[in-house]
């Protein structure tokens, strides 16, 4: 993660509309560092952990830093159950 990374601040839980949110950031950011604050995060919905797996690659393909940090215990069990593990190991994750 990049100093000048754009940091979007995960909520406990997203709803729906925190989802729309969430995906409009990543558009207005797209091709700029970003980073999501996990800090909040008690479980991580399906649909949440889906746009940011199409956001990591999208990303990554890009060249562009993405980076998870400050993952709380509540995400690292969410994204370890939807089988997502893995994002947490990736450059840029902060635990």
């Amino acid at each position: 993660m990049t100093a000048n990374s754009t940091i979007f601040e995960m909520p406990p839980v997203m709803k729906l509309e925190d989802c729309e949110t969430l995906h409009c950031f990543l558009q207005e950011q797209h091709g700029q560092a970003v980073a999501l604050d996990c800090a909040a995060v008690d479980r991580m919905t399906g649909l949440a952990a889906q746009l940011v797996v199409f956001a990591h690659r999208k990303w990554s393909s890009d060249g562009v830093s993405f980076a998870l940090r400050d993952v709380s215990n509540g995400c690292r069990d969410s994204l370890t159950a939807l089988g997502l593990a893995a994002l947490l190991t990736q450059e840029g994750a902060m635990t």
